[in-house]
């Protein structure tokens, strides 16, 4: 975490103040300035007027857009944590991946697993492992779709996601309900390519719409669930979710990856209303 100087002074009750604000790091020293600053600070920033000339006093917790990055014992570390809990989860669930297998290779033509290309820390490229929930000629189907639902363009812009997308197969519907589509990224996480916490990989479309927020996001890998998923999942816009990931990738502790695999687990019994 940086460290923060924060300096500023009010002429009057009615003048916004003018404040500064220098983050120190192990990159050096970078300030910002303006209203634009209320954003990098989760907490309360107030002008007391009871001293002469008024001060600026900060509550909360302070933080740098872009967090640093992570030392090798904390990568290890969250290396060994993905380990000790992917190996034990893909050997548990081996017999329900199994039974997924075999319904979507009676369901529908097609490969079991679907590969989408996906980006994660420091912008490398993998291929995410999901069981194929869609048909084949999906772009097809979405295109007519599209033609007859106008509406649905602007929705799926808004959640990168269809509530009623045309392109499921009736299993496939189903493996989306429970989230059961996502269990072969516990080999991506294997492999190392994910972790099982952390912000959801990026579409190059998202990489694209993220902003400067992708500077941030991508300083840590990809998880199979996060912040995101246990906040709402696809019932969050777009615009809603690049927040949580940047969260996530500020405050990130093997504490609250706890945390987040506990809700993860408590959500997925409930059935989570915004898997789809």
């Amino acid at each position: 975490m940086s460290s923060i100087e924060i300096a500023g002074m009010a002429s009057s009750r009615n003048d916004p103040p003018a404040v500064r604000v220098t983050f120190v790091g192990s990159k050096g020293r970078r300030s910002a300035a303006g209203p634009q600053l209320l954003e990098e600070l989760e907490g309360e920033l107030r002008i007391d007027h009871s001293v002469e000339p008024a001060e600026l006093r900060f509550r909360g917790v302070v933080e740098a857009l872009d967090p640093e990055p992570q030392s090798l014992p904390r990568r290890l570390a969250v290396r060994v944590f993905d380990l000790l809990f992917a190996i034990p989860a893909a050997l548990f669930l081996l017999p329900v991946m199994l039974l997924v297998a075999a319904a979507v290779a009676f369901s529908s033509s097609g490969p079991l697993i679907y590969r989408s290309r996906r980006i994660t820390r420091d912008g490398r490229y993998f291929d995410m492992f999901k069981f194929r929930s869609m048909v084949q000629n999906g772009d097809e189907v979405l295109d007519e779709y599209y033609a007859l639902n106008p509406r649905a363009k602007e929705l799926y812009k808004q959640h990168m996601k269809l509530p009623e997308d045309p392109r499921l197969t009736t299993v496939g519907r189903f493996l989306r309900k429970w989230s059961l589509d996502e269990l072969p990224q516990l080999f991506n996480v294997i492999r190392g390519q994910m972790s099982i916490v952390g912000p959801r990989p990026l579409l190059e479309e998202e990489f694209l719409r993220f902003g400067e927020a992708v500077r941030t996001v991508l300083r840590v890998k990809s998880g199979m669930t996060g912040l995101w998923q246990v906040g709402g999942r696809n019932l969050l816009t777009f615009e809603e979710r690049v927040p949580l990931d940047v969260r996530y990738a500020r405050t990130r502790s093997l504490r609250g990856d706890l945390k987040i695999i506990l809700r993860t687990i408590a959500s997925f019994f409930r059935g989570n209303p915004g898997a789809f």
